[in-house]
């Protein structure tokens, strides 16, 4: 059994390879924030190790938060107008020109598949489907 050196939660060692120093992802992230606070302090580029945010600040947050809302409000990205094209063609549109187009290549499938059954069974074999 180790223990994390973050937040010293045990976990299960391998039996090969390296040893583990951490439970999780964000316990190596925690302590990786950590070694680098402590050396822009030790270099003199900050002076209080509380100066230094190891995430986004609160305002960064709550406006990345509104955008996110006032996004929702928009129709889905799929069925909006290209940019840069002079038609007024929209994705929906365009899903629906690709599924005629399948439909059209499926339909020519299923002809080629009826023209071999009946083939078959021109020399007496009944097709049969697993």
């Amino acid at each position: 059994m180790g223990e994390c050196e973050v937040c010293g939660a045990p976990f299960v060692c391998a039996s090969v390879g390296r040893a583990r120093r951490f439970c999780s992802a964000g316990c190596r992230q925690k302590s990786y924030r950590l070694r680098l606070r402590a050396r822009m302090v030790a270099a003199g580029v900050v002076d209080d190790p509380s100066a230094v945010s190891s995430s986004r600040s609160l305002a960064q947050r709550q406006k990345q938060r509104q955008e996110r809302l006032r996004g929702a409000e928009r129709p889905p990205v799929a069925h909006e107008p290209i940019q840069g094209v002079k038609t007024p063609q929209t994705g929906l549109e365009r899903d629906l020109r690709d599924m005629a187009a399948l439909r059209r290549k499926v339909g020519a499938q299923q002809r080629r598949i009826e023209h071999l059954e009946q083939q078959l069974r021109m020399f007496g074999i009944e097709p049969t489907y697993p």
